[in-house]
């Protein structure tokens, strides 16, 4: 663990390897500067990182805005990432939402059923990857389309709902989903 509290990403393209701030447990706040565009997420960026609930985003930067819990892009229509110290449980995604971007909830534990909004489109790789307390995932009917990896180690993960929708799904989408010794998932 380290006691990083704050971090000033650069004031340039960035992009965020898989488990960048690994056990940054004291992490609470990530700040975005003018010119901060994250050009790829690689997964899981936050595991552990248990105090992280807010991104401070420059007034002038073109490509963000915080939203609570959220990075959004700058028209508020995708989910670039989400905080891991917010309390998700039965999370709903705001009708708003066309796209969840790669790795955006990856690692959540507070997250337990996931609903997504009618205009959801597209969820990216790895997007809910590692969200040990998923159980329940219901898609919108209409087509979307799932990203490599989406819900990749989702262990408890128990119903599916309007998978029949689902217009894509990637590699690997739900490997690692249920223990062998389980009884599977249900697919509503």
């Amino acid at each position: 663990a380290t006691k990083l509290k704050n971090v000033s990403l650069p004031n340039s393209e960035v992009t965020i390897e898989q488990y960048a701030f690994f056990n940054c447990q004291a992490l609470n706040n990530l700040y975005f500067n003018e010119h901060t565009q994250i050009v790829d997420n690689l997964g899981t960026v936050f595991e552990g990182c248990d105090s992280l609930s807010t991104f401070d985003v420059d007034i002038n930067n073109p490509y963000y805005s915080a939203e609570k819990n959220l990075l959004m892009d700058k028209t508020g229509t995708q989910i670039v990432l989400a905080a891991p110290n917010y309390v998700y449980r039965s999370y709903t995604i705001p009708s708003n939402i066309t796209h969840i971007r790669n790795g955006a909830f990856s690692g959540i534990d507070s997250l337990s059923a996931i609903t997504f909004g009618s205009q959801v489109e597209e969820i990216g790789d790895y997007a809910f990857a590692e969200c040990l307390s998923l159980t329940t995932i219901i898609f919108p009917a209409n087509d979307v389309k799932i990203g490599e990896g989406a819900f990749e180690a989702c262990t408890r993960l128990r119903q599916i709902t309007n998978l029949n929708y689902v217009q894509e799904i990637g590699d690997f989408a739900f490997s690692s989903t249920v223990p062998s010794s389980d009884g599977g998932v249900i697919v509503i």
